[in-house]
């Protein structure tokens, strides 16, 4: 089991970015000293998964309309996060998407977040592995880094089979209870963004990239694109990153400029 020197507290919305940075940079050096990967990018998010002890399988998942079901993680049997295999070919063209999706699951587990579903007398929406008691996203969350446009484009190809799903609800007892209760199993908002922060943290340790931007950062596009092709991760991941750790901000020409350095400072430096 990975070892992950880091004090993590209970879940809670109320939990600062800044401590799912810290435990996610835990968690990459963790995986650092267990791994031939001593750099820690790109994380081999398979290979991390091996070390949480977690088990993948997929499944073919039906997802309703305004819901997405990449993923989702199950604490039962000691872990097992189930992957739709609707997105397989999407994950096979696009491996930042797939590891993001990991790095989204494992934070579930490292984060805890099951606590806040048991006990409990309503549905968890961590527990069972019947089709209507999986984790639905909110489609309009454009998770995992996806642009606004390859979210519609996905939606889209979903429409006909959410038409269809519906239309045969009524002999579909599988479909009927989806659709009833696809309400009650959205991931809540907080614990979702929750876990893609921690995915995001993970692939891009904020250590790695200050060593990278203090070797020669020229606040590019082409700069941006190089630090994405290093970590393994999308540009839009990258920029985002860049940004929630004010590097930068994008002007009103549409390029990467740099914030005040004093805020840099504080996030980089202890």
């Amino acid at each position: 089991m990975l070892s992950i020197d880091a004090e993590i507290p209970k879940p809670s919305r109320y939990v600062p970015n800044l401590k799912v940075d810290e435990i996610a940079l835990a968690a990459n050096q963790a995986y650092r000293s267990n791994t031939r990967n001593a750099l820690g990018y790109p994380v081999d998010m398979d290979r991390l998964l091996d070390l949480l002890e977690l088990s993948t399988v997929w499944e073919d998942i039906e997802e309703p309309e305004g819901a997405a079901f990449f993923a989702s993680y199950s604490p039962q049997n000691d872990g097992l996060i189930t992957i739709n295999e609707k997105h397989k070919q999407l994950f096979e063209t696009r491996p930042d998407v797939y590891s993001a999706c990991l790095g989204h699951e494992s934070g579930h587990r490292i984060l805890r977040h099951s606590e806040i579903f048991a006990p409990s007398s309503t549905p968890s929406l961590f527990e069972d592995e019947s089709p209507s008691s999986f984790v639905f996203h909110k489609s309009s969350w454009y998770q995992y880094g996806l642009s606004r446009e390859e979210v519609e484009k996905s939606k889209e190809s979903r429409r006909v089979l959410n038409e269809t799903l519906a239309k045969h609800a009524w002999i579909s007892e599988i479909a009927h209870r989806t659709l009833k209760e696809i309400q009650t199993h959205y991931e809540p908002d907080w614990v979702f963004w929750q876990a893609e922060h921690f995915s995001l943290c993970l692939r891009i340790p904020h250590d790695r990239l200050n060593e990278q931007l203090e070797t020669g950062w020229d606040f590019s596009w082409r700069s941006i694109y190089r630090l994405a092709d290093l970590f393994g991760v999308s540009a839009s991941m990258m920029r985002l990153r860049l940004e929630k750790l004010d590097v930068i901000e994008i002007g009103s020409d549409g390029r990467p400029h740099p914030k005040p350095t004093e805020r840099q400072t504080g996030l980089f430096h202890s």
